[in-house]
């Protein structure tokens, strides 16, 4: 008695299987493959954002300890304020020049945004840079007028962050 002789029933039926067990699990790797490739893509994509906005995170805080220390050494005179104001003003570049690489050609709103706070920083800086003058000359006539220019500018600037949070969002 043969039991898988050439003709028989269960060699056809495992060489039937064969032939839509080979296709099934040819679907199955390539199905599995591409949801790899797309769950990489998007942890690379979220590692990507979870960046930008760190980095924006740190562009503000460093922005907002800049004016603090702008304003104490306008108001104290001393030092030290001034020369943490240059220190937040380096890594406040250093920040914008971060996030400025990382944007490809699809963010045309996230880099005209960031412009705007870097043209407006540009602003403040030149009115601080003539306050500190003011204050080394004595001029507090001349330098309490300065504050009706620049705590607009700097309310213009916190605006411009909601608007690149909105952005960030999307």
């Amino acid at each position: 008695m043969k039991v898988l002789g050439k003709s028989s029933l269960a060699k056809k039926v495992m060489i039937w299987i064969a032939i839509i067990m080979f296709p099934l699990a040819l679907l199955i790797a390539s199905a599995d493959l591409y949801i790899y490739k797309q769950l990489t893509e998007n942890d690379r994509l979220m590692a990507d954002n979870l960046e930008e906005l760190f980095q924006t995170q740190n562009l503000q805080k460093n922005y907002l300890l800049l004016v603090s220390d702008d304003r104490a050494y306008l108001a104290y005179g001393k030092d030290e304020f001034l020369e943490d104001s240059q220190e937040h003003y380096q890594a406040v570049q250093t920040n914008y020049n971060t996030l400025k690489e990382g944007f490809g050609p699809n963010d045309k709103e996230k880099v005209d945004s960031f412009d705007k706070i870097n043209a407006l920083g540009r602003e403040y800086l030149t009115l601080i840079t003539q306050g500190i003058e003011m204050k080394k000359a004595g001029d507090t006539d001349n330098l309490s007028n300065l504050s009706d220019k620049t705590t607009p500018m700097i309310i213009k600037i916190n605006d411009q962050f909601v608007v690149i949070g909105q952005i960030q969002e999307t």
